[in-house]
C-alpha cells in the first residue's frame, strides 16, 4: 500500500512546535520526519508530488506518518496540494496570542539572523512577517478546502496552562493512544532567547540552514538537544531589548481588526486573554 500523509501541523511558529516535535517523535504510533518538516510546503511555487511521495515511501514502519511544518499556513496553494493528494489528513493548528507571538518571533530571529532588519519594528514591517501575523488570511485556503472537523486549532496559551491536555488533544485529533507520555511532556523547548557571541550564533544558524537544504535536517534537531551547544549559543532573552514590548503593545492593536473574522473562520472563540490584551 502506498505510504501517505496523516497528519501536519501548518502552523504557527514560535507556538510549541518543536515541543510537539519532541513529544512524538518517540510515539509508538507515530513516525515523523527526522529533520521535523520536509520543507516540502514552506516554499513559494508547489513541488512535484512525486518527490514527496517518494520521500513518504522511506517509511517503513506502521505509524501514522507526520510532520510539523510551521511555515506551512502562509503558502495558500498548500491547501489544494494537500487536498488533491491527501484528502484524509489531519491538519493541526497552534495560534498564540498576537502580541506574545510577535515579541517572541523578532527575539528568536534577532538571536539567528539579520535577514529581516535589526530592531523589531524593522521585522514587523517585513513582508513575511507580516504574512506571519495575520491569522485569519493564512488559515482561510485550509478552511475552504478541508471540512472542519479535521483541522484541530490549539492556542499557545491552553498548552502552557496544562500540556498534559494539550497533548491529549493533538493524539485524539490524528488518532493515536495518548496514554504513551514523552518525557518532554513539561519540558520548555526552545523558548525565545538572546544570542550569547552574536556571529557565532548566526554562523551556526546559517551552517543548519544549508544542513537542512542538503537533506540532512535530522542532524540539525539532534544537535538543537544538545544542552552544551545550547549553553554556548544563548543567554536569557531579558539580556537584549530592541522593541519587542512596544512591537507587542502595537501587533495587539492590530489583532483586534480580525479576530471576529479569525473566530467566525475557526468557529471557536479565541482565550479571553487575547482581548483582554487590546481593551483599552
Amino acid at each position: 500500500m502506498t505510504a501517505k500523509l496523516d497528519f501536519i501541523y501548518i502552523g504557527t511558529p514560535k507556538a510549541g512546535s518543536t515541543w510537539m516535535f519532541e513529544a512524538l517523535r518517540h510515539h509508538p504510533e507515530v513516525q515523523l520526519f527526522p529533520s521535523k518538516a520536509s520543507k516540502f510546503f514552506e516554499t513559494d511555487e508547489p513541488g512535484a508530488i512525486e518527490d514527496y511521495e517518494a520521500r513518504l515511501a522511506r517509511f517503513e514502519g506502521t505509524g501514522k506518518i507526520g510532520e510539523i511544518s510551521h511555515d506551512a499556513y502562509l503558502y495558500p496553494h498548500n491547501a489544494k496540494l494537500l487536498r488533491q493528494h491527501f484528502p484524509d489528513v489531519k491538519i493541526i493548528v497552534c495560534l498564540r496570542e498576537p502580541g506574545d507571538f510577535a515579541r517572541s518571533l523578532v527575539l528568536w530571529l534577532r538571536a539567528h539572523t539579520r535577514d529581516y532588519g535589526d530592531t523589531a519594528q524593522q521585522m514587523m514591517d517585513h513582508p513575511k512577517l507580516r504574512s506571519w501575523m495575520n491569522y485569519a488570511e493564512g488559515l482561510a485556503p485550509f478552511f475552504d478546502a478541508f471540512p472542519s472537523e479535521q483541522i484541530k486549532v490549539l492556542f499557545f496559551e491552553d498548552f502552557k496552562a496544562d500540556p498534559a491536555q494539550f497533548y491529549r488533544d493533538i493524539c485524539g485529533h490524528i488518532g493515536v493512544s495518548h496514554e504513551w507520555v514523552p518525557q518532554s511532556l513539561t519540558e520548555v523547548v526552545n523558548p525565545a532567547r538572546a544570542p550569547r557571541f552574536a556571529l557565532f550564533t548566526e554562523a551556526v544558524y546559517k551552517v543548519g540552514v544549508v544542513t537542512r537544504a542538503l537533506g540532512l535536517g535530522g542532524l540539525v534537531e539532534a544537535a538543537k538537544r544538545w544542552k552544551l551547544l545550547e549553553a554556548l549559543l544563548y543567554a536569557p532573552s531579558k539580556l537584549v531589548d530592541i522593541g519587542q514590548h512596544e512591537v507587542a503593545r502595537s501587533e495587539r492593536e492590530r489583532a483586534a481588526s480580525w479576530l471576529n473574522r479569525l473566530e467566525q473562520l475557526i468557529d471557536t472563540r479565541v482565550p479571553v486573554r487575547w482581548r483582554d490584551e487590546v481593551t483599552p
